[in-house]
């Protein structure tokens, strides 16, 4: 019997990713502070100041992907809770309408 096409949800995967984005963005914005890296002396003000403005931006930069990481999370979480309304629903539904079907008298 071959299985029927349409998309089959896995709860547990969805809640399973969410926590582990949730993780990984953690894991990823304690890598670096959110200034960026330390910035050494180059010798020249002018080469410090670039390297300072470099650094701080790469510092900015890594922390929008951490945030980007957890928002996923987020997402993943409400994806699965959203699938579980509309499934619990639509079972109450079909439920109500097999109720009334089977309730009919027979047509002659």
């Amino acid at each position: 019997m071959s299985e029927p096409k349409g998309y089959k949800v896995f709860y547990a995967d969805l809640v399973t990713a969410s926590k582990e984005f949730a993780a990984q963005g953690r894991a990823y914005k304690a890598l670096m502070p959110e200034a960026g890296p330390a910035c050494p002396r180059g010798g020249d003000n002018v080469i410090d100041k670039m390297l300072a403005v470099t650094l701080q931006a790469l510092g900015e930069m890594h922390t929008v992907l951490a945030e980007a990481m957890s928002s996923h999370s987020w997402k993943l979480q409400n994806v699965h809770d959203k699938y579980l309304e509309v499934e619990a629903k639509t079972t109450t539904e079909l439920g109500i309408m097999t109720d009334l079907v089977n309730s009919q008298a027979p047509v002659n």
